[in-house]
Order: structure tokens, then C-alpha cells, then sequence
């Protein structure tokens, strides 16, 4: 009986390790993700920076004399709407992505079912090891009374 209680505390044991590496893992992948993002994303903004500065100056330049007002007003609206371009394609892949520690708790949920159903297995165990308890209980009780009255005719006897 104890040796099945083991057994299964080794197996409970041994899935959450194997669950925490997979958190880990995940873990791990998810941050060399964001940062591989994040620089990504920042020299992209900082070329594209570059790059629109200098389209914005040299269309300037080629239209300083005849349609000055012109070329600053198509300039702007170029702009606005490639921000609002990439805005609207940073919000879609923001709502698109998964849900982090998806993996892990998918395994969680199948360890929750599979330890459920040995836990009817178990029911029997778990029912003799309570009666023995309550067993050792009574005896604790009985042998905490038999002191108590020792005691009790100890001090009558003086």
C-alpha cells in the first residue's frame, strides 16, 4: 500500500519537473523572441527614419520654387497614412499572437485529467490510512487518559 503512495508521489514528482522545464523552455523562447522583436523593430524604425528624412527634404529641395505648398501637404498625408498603415499591422499581429505558457498549460490540464482518474485507484488507500489515523487518535486519547488518572491516584496516595 505505502509503496503505491510512493510510486505515485514519484509520478506526480517527476511530471511537475518535466512541466517546469517545459515552462522554462517556453520561457526562454519567449524572451530571445521579444528581444530578437524589439532590436528588429527599433533598427527598422531607425532606417526608416532616415530614409523618409531624406525623401522629405530632397522632394522639398526639387519643389522649393514652383509647388512648395504642395509637395509639404503630400509629404504629410504620405506619412500619416503609412503610420496609420503600420499601426493598424502592429494592433492585427498584437491580437493574433498566442497565448503565452500555451504548451505547458495544455499539459497541465492533460496531467490534471490523467491524476483525477488514478485517483479513484487510490480511493481505497486513502480510506484505510484515515481508519488508521482515527485508530491512532484513539489510542493517543486512551493512553493520555490512563496517564491523566495515574497521576490523579499518584497525588491521592501522598
Amino acid at each position: 500500500m505505502l509503496e503505491s503512495v510512493r510510486t505515485l508521489l514519484g509520478s506526480v514528482l517527476g511530471m511537475a519537473h518535466a512541466r517546469l522545464e517545459l515552462v522554462g523552455a517556453e520561457l526562454q523562447q519567449e524572451l530571445s523572441r521579444l528581444v530578437a522583436l524589439l532590436v528588429g523593430s527599433l533598427a527598422a524604425l531607425f532606417f526608416a527614419g532616415l530614409g523618409v528624412a531624406f525623401v522629405a527634404a530632397t522632394v522639398m529641395i526639387a519643389a522649393w520654387d514652383s509647388h512648395r505648398l504642395a509637395a509639404a501637404i503630400s509629404l504629410a498625408i504620405v506619412f500619416l497614412a503609412a503610420g496609420a498603415a503600420l499601426g493598424w499591422r502592429v494592433q492585427s499581429r498584437l491580437g493574433a499572437s498566442t497565448r503565452m505558457f500555451d504548451a505547458s498549460l495544455r499539459e497541465l490540464e492533460q496531467d490534471r485529467a490523467a491524476l483525477a482518474a488514478s485517483a479513484g485507484e487510490l480511493v481505497p488507500v486513502a480510506r484505510t490510512f484515515e481508519r488508521g489515523i482515527a485508530l491512532g487518535q484513539w489510542v493517543a486519547g486512551a493512553l493520555m487518559l490512563v496517564q491523566l488518572v495515574r497521576r490523579v491516584f499518584r497525588g491521592r496516595g501522598r
